[in-house]
């Protein structure tokens, strides 16, 4: 169970990397650096939640499974919320 939970994860990964490459090189240099500034914030916002949610499960053999399920839950989150800002940086390019 938790590979399939790590295995999902990184699918889910994977997404949000092809949408946040196809969104940062429609932007100019500060659109980047903002985006990449907070994209690095994020990522260590989703993995302090994921092992807050973990902790439910603290020395249980779930809590691995919990950890990577957050991750998921998050990171297709989030992917919904970049491409949202893909969809708006394709109707205005930047200049």
């Amino acid at each position: 169970m938790n590979m399939a939970a790590a295995r999902d994860f990184e699918k889910a990964d994977a997404e949000l990397n092809v949408v946040f490459k196809k969104l940062v090189v429609l932007l100019d240099e500060e659109g980047k650096k903002k985006l990449v500034a907070a994209q690095r914030a994020w990522l260590v916002f989703r993995d302090a939640q994921a092992t807050f949610d973990a902790d439910a499960m603290r020395g249980g053999s779930a809590a691995r499974g919990l950890y990577s399920a957050t991750r998921e839950d998050l990171t297709e989150q989030r992917t919904v919320e970049l491409k949202k800002m893909l969809k708006f940086a394709e109707a205005y390019p930047a200049r």
